[in-house]
């Protein structure tokens, strides 16, 4: 199962995709998804609007 809070908590502590793929066990394409999805819905981010 996808761990997507640590996902994300990890992404905007800075560390790179490949590095939180390796922290959380996950593929670096399924951390790409996670946070690109993050990113069209606007999920974690102090700097969008709805």
């Amino acid at each position: 199962m996808v761990d997507y809070k640590e996902i994300l908590r990890l992404s905007h502590n800075g560390y790179s995709l490949r590095q939180i793929a390796a922290s959380t066990g996950h593929s670096h394409h399924t951390v790409k998804n996670v946070l690109e999805l993050a990113e069209k819905y606007c999920i974690y981010r102090t700097d969008c609007h709805n």
